[in-house]
């Protein structure tokens, strides 16, 4: 790979090429859950060891965003001040024990 090429673009090449043991998933943010109505940085998904493409938000899209079917859109490389809320979908990357550990600790957040 060209040194300089961003971290997102390096992981999803690797994963591609089978080169790593990642994959993508999506995370459906629950009413209640511990990421519910909070900043991307606060949610501390990096403790996880995953990385966010991007959150999928209902509404009108917003400039720099990428408009969806059904009344949705796709904010890419989210920055850390980006609020998750309800119904958000998370895209995220990285391996399938850290995301089914994330998966799992939302679950319990909603249900407490």
């Amino acid at each position: 790979m060209l040194a300089g090429q961003p971290v997102a673009f390096r992981a999803m090449m690797g994963m591609l090429f089978g080169q790593s043991r990642a994959q993508m998933d999506e995370v459906l943010v629950e009413r209640g859950s511990s990421i519910d109505g909070v900043p991307l940085k606060e949610a501390a998904l990096e403790r996880h060891n995953l990385l966010v493409f991007g959150i999928v938000k209902g509404g009108e899209p917003t400039p720099g965003t990428v408009a969806l079917r059904g009344g949705r859109y796709l904010l890419f490389n989210p920055s850390e001040n980006a609020r998750i809320e309800e119904g958000d979908v998370l895209i995220l990357f990285g391996r399938a024990e850290n995301l089914k550990r994330l998966k799992l600790e939302l679950e319990e957040s909603t249900l407490s």
